[in-house]
């Protein structure tokens, strides 16, 4: 997705994202997403499905790059405000960052929270809106 300047035309944001049953740990899981190979994976989600009920659905955003700023934190808010209509099976919005300060701030300070942490990454979760249709 792309955050387009609307006074210039120019693209000021972009950001990749991932939807799937899972949150993604690190970039060579999103390889396996990429290339349909997650065997290893949809097994424990298939064996978690049938212990507790169907799973969620993911949106992750997982790279972000501003050119212009203020323009990473309007293309997320546009972002969580699309998906409910572009996305309505995704349950939660959850990225896959770097541990880094930088990161850490953006999320947080864009109303995100800490869901977890792992050995090369950090998932921050945004809350995801419901759709009220008039």
């Amino acid at each position: 997705y792309a955050e387009v300047n609307d006074e210039t035309g120019e693209i000021a944001a972009v950001v990749c994202i991932v939807i799937c049953k899972f949150v993604p740990q690190d970039e060579r899981q999103l390889k396996f997403i990429a290339a349909g190979k997650l065997t290893e994976i949809e097994e424990g989600l298939a064996e978690r499905e049938a212990m507790y009920g169907e799973l969620g659905t993911v949106l992750c955003p997982y790279s972000v790059w501003s050119y212009q700023r203020g323009h990473g934190r309007k293309l997320i808010n546009n972002l969580l405000e699309a998906t409910p209509i572009m996305h309505p099976e995704v349950d939660a919005v959850i990225t896959m960052s770097p541990h880094t300060h930088t990161a850490m701030k953006f999320h947080l300070s864009n109303g995100a929270g800490i869901f977890s942490t792992n050995e090369e990454t950090v998932n921050y979760e945004y809350e995801v809106e419901d759709v009220v249709l008039h």
